[in-house]
């Protein structure tokens, strides 16, 4: 009988824990503790997905966003990692080598020096556009992928969108709504 009690509470602690590296503000908001990032539940449309942390400092972490409707399914991820000794050029190299090992049929459409503007903050980045194939259930889906890479001070700040070209007409609207309220709040 007493195990019935405890196993609730065993599953409601491993689901309350706070990330390494994060803090819990509260009302479903975290913060990145060694950039100073703020990642709420929701954004506009977009749901937090679980936070994913790549080092033991947890200085290394991808946070992604999702809208899954019948007409409107798209995934963003931000990565926020430290820069080390790496050029933007020479870690952007990297973003397309893996987009390219882990997508064996994709297209590079286009590529790109971009900015990240916010108040005063204006920082050049670089872009690639993509589109691949993927089979789900039987069938060939084509998608549109980006890739964005940006440095600020020792962190590299990369954002990775993929979404079905069928739903490119709702894709675009909601992508400028999630980056227009998406503020990088960096220490």
């Amino acid at each position: 009988m007493k195990k019935i009690f405890i196993y609730p509470l065993i599953a409601i602690s491993l689901f309350s824990c706070t990330p390494k590296g994060f803090e819990n503000l509260g009302n479903g908001l975290y913060e990145h503790t060694y950039s100073g990032f703020d990642f709420p539940e929701k954004i506009g449309e977009f749901e937090r997905t679980p936070i994913q942390i790549y080092d033991y400092t947890g200085k290394n972490v991808g946070i992604g966003y999702q809208i899954r409707t019948p007409d409107c399914n798209i995934t963003f991820t931000m990565y926020v990692y430290p820069a080390n000794d790496l050029s933007l050029e020479e870690e952007f190299k990297k973003v397309e080598m893996a987009i390219r090992q882990y997508r064996q049929n994709v297209k590079l459409l286009s590529e790109e020096s971009v900015y990240y503007i916010q108040d005063s903050l204006r920082i050049k980045g670089k872009e690639a556009n993509y589109k691949f194939s993927q089979k789900i259930k039987e069938t060939n889906i084509a998608f549109f992928s980006q890739a964005d890479l940006f440095k600020y001070q020792s962190n590299f700040i990369k954002y990775r969108i993929t979404y079905p070209v069928f739903h490119q007409n709702c894709a675009g609207e909601k992508i400028n709504e999630l980056l227009e309220k998406l503020k990088w709040n960096i220490k």
